[in-house]
């Protein structure tokens, strides 16, 4: 894939549970979903198993685009996100997707801010910052194992 060497590509859907499920590709690709019928059948993955596994190193950034599944795929790697503190790019789809994801990396104790100077409450590309130090440098031990994560065919 553009001559990249460190990249692996995964024909899986990234979810809170594992097993198969049906995928929705949609003529728009920001509409792709998981539905509980579609027409394509994929194998659901979290990544905390990935990096439990050894399958995928355990990330320092990560930036999740999943249009509408980034709750769920946050909660598929919970122990891994409060293990290894990635700083996390998120846009969230979806005031009700938004405000739970708010939520959870509240409670993980995560600051969060906003990529578009919005109060995180009201923006919809948010990052949320464990891995930086108190002078705003990133704390990576041993380069960047970044995660893009779409639902896509």
């Amino acid at each position: 894939m553009n001559q990249m060497k460190n990249c692996t590509v995964l024909e899986a859907a990234v979810s809170s549970i594992e097993g198969d499920a049906s995928f929705d590709p949609s003529s728009d690709r920001s509409a792709a979903h998981l539905p509980t019928t579609g027409n394509i059948r994929v194998q659901m993955v979290t990544l905390d198993t990935l990096v439990s596994r050894m399958q995928i190193r355990p990330p320092n950034l990560m930036k999740i685009g999943i249009e509408g599944g980034e709750y769920e795929s946050l909660r598929g790697f919970a122990h891994s996100i409060r293990t290894f503190q990635p700083v996390i790019f998120l846009p969230t789809h979806g005031c009700d997707v938004h405000s739970v994801c708010l939520t959870l990396l509240t409670d993980w104790n995560y600051p969060i801010g906003s990529l578009d100077d919005l109060p995180p409450q009201t923006s919809r590309e948010l990052v949320a910052t464990a891995g930086i130090d108190r002078k705003g440098r990133y704390g990576f031990a041993s380069g960047i194992a970044q995660y893009t994560i779409l639902w896509s065919a």
